[in-house]
């Protein structure tokens, strides 16, 4: 979709609906993140590789998460791993952060927003199928064919629940 030749500046611009050119501070902030980007996933494979055996506490630990999901506890909800491959092939992560507002809401306020929201995963859904207008900022979420190609319900789906158990 995106030649090697564009600039993550010019793929953001394409991807977000920017108008006009980024500044120079704004390609250095995309730059720190593609950069954090990959220190994160670097951590994550270490992590994963740790929690394939864990230790009876973290079983424990583990299991209490899952236990306090499951009954519903309003102050507890289990974190989904990250589905990367779909992040990264719709590119959320040129206008989302898991935690600071960007060019568009973070991942944190959108299920801080919705996660206790009737048909909420429903709606975010379709908007992440088919697009649809801003509801913070000015940056509209373009059509998936526009991030990265046509996205099946099954795989909205994964990304809505991920999103919303952050």
């Amino acid at each position: 979709m995106f030649p090697a030749a564009q600039t993550i500046g010019e793929i953001t611009q394409k991807l977000c609906g920017r108008m006009g050119p980024l500044s120079p501070n704004e390609i250095r902030i995309l730059e720190k993140r593609r950069t954090q980007m990959h220190r994160a996933a670097s951590e994550i494979d270490r992590s994963l590789t740790r929690l394939k055996a864990p230790s009876a506490n973290g079983r424990l630990a583990l299991a209490a998460a899952a236990l306090a999901a499951a009954l519903g506890s309003p102050f507890v909800h289990a974190q989904l791993p990250e589905p990367t491959q779909l992040v990264d092939a719709q590119h959320c992560m040129f206008c989302h952060t898991t935690d600071a507002p960007f060019l568009a809401p973070s991942f944190h306020q959108i299920a801080e927003r919705y996660r206790n929201t009737p048909h909420a995963d429903a709606m975010l859904e379709k908007k992440l199928r088919l697009g649809g207008p801003a509801h913070w900022g000015d940056t509209p979420m373009p059509l998936a064919a526009d991030r990265g190609g046509p996205l099946s319900r099954e795989d909205a789906h994964v990304l809505v629940q991920w999103v919303l158990s952050q």
